[in-house]
């Protein structure tokens, strides 16, 4: 059997164990010694594994001097956080998310990826933290106007106002940038704990603007013409959609498309004479 045929196998396992246990067997190590291209295959992965060691404890070193950094949240360390960020969300709207690396970011920021590591674990680490803040924050402000004393129709205006606001200023690019991904390129797992976060976190915002029409319908003061929830995904969509075309250069600030959106929503396009849907859409 040639050493071409072994080398997948054999070789393979025998290398892994080098990885588990730094040693072979004498009589192990004489057998693979004995073909001269094993044996440099041999030399060149030892030597891969120590460098992957050193490597690994440098890593190691720096993740929990970045943890013990995180847990003290000095001001410097978290002003430089909130510029890697800044910096990041311009890469990736530019590149997509798929495509921007960490050195991309790092040249933007004007550091080397060493230094970056001390802050963000990967891009993936940088993109969870800018994109968790802002959700989090827009359910809470969702809940907190949904249980308020204002009208039901007041209420929906201001939910439509904060969401915009988020999207197109406050957490502007990385809301774009998440409603643009498929969130299976930003987790590796489909049981990711990150991914579930956010699943409860939607369920909670959309929670909060069903209670909303709810209380509308209840009062009397909203008319719908099927289940509150989906008119609930309606306003969401309506107004996530705006990642599709919405430009910060553009003629229509945030607020004046939340303006637009709510007034839409809450009283449509037809007047009193404008007419009626058609006989089969009744």
């Amino acid at each position: 059997m040639s050493s071409v045929a072994i080398r997948p196998t054999f070789v393979d396992a025998e290398i892994e164990s080098i990885v588990v246990h730094a040693s072979l067997p004498e009589s192990t190590e004489r057998l693979l010694r004995s073909t001269p291209k094993l044996a440099e295959r041999l030399d060149a992965d030892r030597d891969g594994l120590h460098m992957a060691r050193s490597t690994l404890a440098r890593a190691t070193n720096l993740g929990r001097r970045r943890e013990s950094a995180k847990v003290e949240a000095g001001p410097a360390y978290q002003a430089r956080r909130e510029e890697i960020i800044a910096a990041a969300g311009h890469v990736f709207l530019e590149k997509g998310y798929p495509a921007t690396s960490f050195k991309d970011i790092a040249e933007a920021i004007g550091m080397d990826r060493a230094s970056l590591y001390y802050y963000f674990e990967s891009k993936q680490d940088l993109f969870r933290v800018a994109t968790g803040k802002a959700v989090a924050r827009n359910v809470k402000d969702a809940e907190r106007i949904a249980r308020s004393d204002g009208k039901p129709a007041a209420k929906i205006a201001e939910i439509i106002a904060k969401l915009l606001e988020s999207l197109t200023e406050a957490d502007y690019p990385y809301m774009f940038i998440f409603l643009q991904e498929d969130v299976n390129q930003i987790t590796a797992k489909p049981d990711d704990p990150w991914a579930r976060e956010f699943t409860a976190l939607t369920r909670r915002y959309e929670r909060a603007i069903t209670s909303i029409i709810q209380e509308g319908v209840s009062r009397g003061d909203f008319a719908i013409a099927g289940p509150p929830h989906v008119l609930t995904k309606t306003m969401i969509g309506m107004a996530n959609w705006t990642v599709r075309w919405y430009r910060p250069e553009g003629k229509l600030t945030g607020a004046e498309l939340a303006r637009i959106f709510a007034h839409t929503f809450l009283h449509g396009v037809v007047t009193k004479g404008g007419g009626s849907l058609p006989q089969r859409m009744r």
